[in-house]
């Protein structure tokens, strides 16, 4: 009989969740770091950067705020689900991850980032996006389609993804603080 190489998390009890939440924390972060960082390359000085360079930016910084965004949505399905010891949906989906959070959370999420501004008119006063779902909704598929880039004609993925990274990563680390106090 063949044994299967994949990697399962033992969650026994409240304790274990808590521990495979910070290190998914952990995890999403430094994908979001190394986003920044291949970002700081491309913004830097035009003539020390190179066409591989911007290749480089233009097609990881998608799939690693994708892939952070993915990590930080299960997270906080797990942190919202503590007391069952069940798996967040297995998917890729940031808006199936989204709507399978608690209703707690999704309210949380709306109302730390319940508009955004539109970037390149900053005074204006309407905003360019309406929650943090609909973000999610236009970039549901996007580790999945960016990591297969080559078979897309046309793909976008906005700069705003950014502050729903941020909203998410604030919410999880804030939630997994109040749990610790509560451990």
């Amino acid at each position: 009989m063949k044994k299967s190489n994949k990697a399962c998390l033992k969650v026994d009890n409240e304790a274990d969740t808590f521990k495979i939440t910070g290190r998914m924390l952990n995890t999403a972060t430094s994908l979001y770091r190394a986003a920044e960082i291949l970002n700081q390359v491309h913004n830097g000085k035009a003539e020390d950067r190179s066409e591989k360079d911007f290749l480089t930016t233009f097609h990881g910084v998608p799939i690693l705020l994708a892939q952070a965004a993915e990590i930080s949505l299960k997270t906080l399905w797990y942190i919202g689900h503590n007391e069952n010891r069940n798996t967040p949906p297995h998917c890729h989906n940031l808006t199936k991850l989204h709507d399978a959070l608690p209703k707690t959370i999704q309210k949380l999420l709306e109302k730390r980032l319940a508009q955004i501004s539109n970037p390149s008119h900053p005074h204006f006063p309407m905003p360019y996006r309406e929650g943090l779902r609909t973000i999610l909704e236009d970039h549901k598929t996007a580790l999945v389609e960016w990591r297969y880039i080559y078979e897309h004609s046309h793909l976008n993925f906005e700069n705003v993804f950014k502050d729903v990274l941020n909203t998410l990563l604030d919410v999880g680390g804030q939630l997994h603080s109040q749990w610790r106090e509560k451990l």
